[in-house]
């Protein structure tokens, strides 16, 4: 009796999905959901001039280095570089954090490396005061201090990215680098040495500069103060490594550092604050107390969000009703007081891309999740729903072929990582379908994508690039 109970009982619950929480599905949703695109536009306008800097909150298809974001973060990246010629500063580089030498590989104009945990201590942050991706650490005189290395050439990037290493600054730049602290009672200054370079990271490079900050770090527990210092010497070599270490015996607790080119300032720079099987609620749950944290290395022109497949798929998934509630949720907190405190923030939420099914259920209420996520952008004239699902389908990453840019059913290869940066990078920038031309270069360039560049040559000539 049972055994015919089961097919009846997933179908009624089917049916029932089928006519709650009723939203369009992707292919019947525009590319891109804007209130008021002019809001967007100026903020790209802006990057000709002055640095467009954006955090994006996603899962592990967004995690860099360390995740399988490490091909498809630097991508982004690089397609916002060529858009517009420049890119004005660095992400955060963490603190106590290895990449570059290998795996994980170098981030987007970054490698770093602690040598040793030797004179260090676990940073005072606790998790839920940290952005995922960001750590601190409390190092002493005796350390061999957090080394971060400025390297625009990208040499030690993922080998597939296939990102040109030629140089995106020049070695006659005008390079600051800001340190960012932790206040607490009884802390001493970061102690801070320069070295400009042609190679990778060095301990044991001559300095071309050296310091004392006076940030201020004695002072009551949990603040996130920063200081810049420069500019550093480049002696007309490409690459600048920034050592910081604690300046006495109490110790001094690093967060991070960030580089920035005074000579050319302007493009975008699109830092992940991801982990692996991130949903939307995670942030919240995980990081309920990192606000400051965020504001203290900001501030941000916008924020990303670029999640959606684990909501869908992890446990029963969340439906396209309570997605929509989800990005509600964390879309009000960081513009709340206890964040960044801005009613004005703007938001980019990106709808993810196809992905092996997990059952009927799921697959019905993730096709909504573009139609549910254009509803809060209809009413909200600071948020934009770009609906990347929609032209990658149309590309050719769909059902029918999904190990042409999927490594295992869920996180994207090195075809799917190049795609879906071009896609995502192009519908935020023309807030549209980008002409056709724009379109081609990347899809001649893959032999696997015969299909896509068929089916986008078909969809471009049958629609409005308004559609």
């Amino acid at each position: 009796m049972t055994h015919y109970c089961i097919p009846f009982l997933f179908s009624l619950l089917l049916a029932t999905w089928s006519f709650a929480d009723s939203f369009p599905t992707f292919d019947e949703v525009d590319y891109v959901t804007a209130q008021d695109p002019s809001v967007f536009q100026a903020m790209w306008s802006k990057a000709s001039s002055e640095n467009v800097r954006i955090a994006l909150f996603g899962d592990s298809q967004e995690t860099s280095p360390g995740g399988a974001g490490n091909r498809y973060i630097p991508l982004l990246n690089h397609e916002l570089f060529k858009h517009f010629g420049k890119v004005g500063e660095s992400f955060v580089a963490p603190s106590f954090n290895s990449f570059g030498g290998g795996l994980p590989p170098a981030e987007w104009l970054l490698q770093g490396s602690p040598g040793s945990s030797n004179g260090t201590l676990p940073g005072t942050l606790t998790a839920s005061q940290r952005l995922p991706g960001l750590s601190s650490r409390i190092y002493t005189n005796s350390a061999f201090g957090q080394n971060t290395l400025l390297d625009t050439t990208n040499a030690n990037l993922a080998n597939d990215t296939e990102i040109p290493t030629s140089p995106l600054w020049d070695s006659g730049d005008d390079i600051y680098a800001t340190i960012f602290g932790v206040t607490s009672p009884g802390s001493e200054e970061f102690a801070w040495r320069a070295s400009p370079t042609d190679g990778n990271l060095n301990f044991f490079l001559p300095n071309s500069q050296a310091g004392v900050t006076a940030m201020g770090l004695d002072a009551p527990a949990g603040q996130i103060v920063s200081q810049a210092i420069g500019p550093l010497p480049q002696n007309d070599l490409l690459k600048q490594q920034l050592i910081v270490a604690g300046s006495g015996s109490n110790g001094s607790e690093l967060a991070g550092v960030r580089f920035t080119n005074a000579s050319t300032p302007g493009g975008v720079s699109i830092q992940d604050f991801a982990a692996g099987g991130y949903t939307t609620t995670s942030f919240l749950n995980n990081h309920s107390d990192a606000g400051p944290m965020l504001k203290a290395i900001g501030s941000w022109d916008a924020i990303l969000i670029h999640t959606g497949a684990n909501d869908a798929y992890s446990g029963l998934g969340r439906t396209a009703q309570q997605h929509q509630d989800d990005v509600s949720t964390i879309i009000a907190t960081i513009r709340g007081p206890d964040w960044l405190n801005d009613p004005n923030q703007k938001f980019i939420v990106v709808t993810d891309p196809y992905r092996v099914s997990g059952n009927p259920l799921q697959d019905l209420q993730f096709d909504q999740y573009a139609g549910a996520i254009a509803e809060l952008a209809e009413n909200d004239e600071y948020l934009m729903a770009v609906n990347s699902r929609r032209l990658t389908e149309e590309l050719g990453w769909n059902a029918s072929n999904p190990t042409q840019f999927l490594s295992d059913g869920v996180h994207y290869n090195a075809v799917g990582a190049q795609m879906m940066a071009f896609v995502d990078s192009q519908l935020m920038l023309f807030l549209s379908v980008p002409e056709p031309t724009t379109m081609l270069p990347l899809l001649c360039f893959f032999p696997l994508m015969r299909t896509a560049r068929r089916n986008f040559l078909r969809a471009a000539a049958l629609r409005p690039l308004d559609a």
